[in-house]
């Protein structure tokens, strides 16, 4: 939870929880979203997107899990890791 505005590199997990807000561009290995994102993703495994997740800009990820009631207006690309 908190707010960050730059960018995130990191090689295990991120999760931006409900109160959480992020405005930048991520690189990670997995993520759990539960709170606001706006702008580019990348994450090499699994993203899940969580029920109060406000999701805006750019995906790129290998699986994608998105839970009923998320808001996701955002460019989706599936790569394999």
């Amino acid at each position: 939870d908190g707010d960050l505005v730059g960018n995130f590199k990191s090689d295990g997990k991120i999760v931006i929880g409900p109160a959480g807000s992020v405005k930048g561009d991520i690189i990670c290995k997995n993520a759990d979203i539960e709170g606001k994102f706006d702008g580019k993703i990348q994450v090499a495994e699994i993203l899940n997107v969580k029920s109060k997740a406000s999701i805006h800009g750019e995906v790129v990820c290998s699986k994608l899990s998105v839970e009923p009631g998320a808001e996701f207006s955002a460019s989706c690309v599936m790569k394999s890791a």
